[in-house]
């Protein structure tokens, strides 16, 4: 649907975007080909979270949390240009997605 020109930022249920809903689900594959859309990383949905906060709490609480790769969609996001949180104990993520964001901050 992007290659034939739907907007790459458009929102649906919470108003969370393609790549929000990517995140939460830690679909990496989806992630790296809607990053080929230079999607805004920063929006935030209903629930007051970037795509980047989506993953880290997917990665703790997502319907996917031991299937998504959680890894590799924070990975992207982050080499693609997204704010890396600061690491505090209360962060919400798992501990491999912790280990990756200690090579970012």
């Amino acid at each position: 649907m992007l290659a034939a020109g739907w907007p790459v930022d458009s929102r649906g249920e919470y108003h969370m975007t393609p790549l929000q809903w990517a995140s939460w689900h830690g679909n990496a594959e989806m992630i790296r080909e809607i990053l080929h859309y230079h999607p805004q990383l920063e929006l935030s949905c209903d629930h007051e979270i970037t795509a980047l906060g989506g993953a880290l709490h997917g990665s703790m609480n997502g319907w996917h949390r031991d299937s998504g790769d959680y890894v590799a969609t924070v990975e992207a996001l982050l080499t693609a240009g997204a704010k890396a949180p600061k690491l505090t104990d209360d962060l919400e993520a798992s501990e491999s997605v912790r280990e990756l964001l200690h090579q970012y901050v």
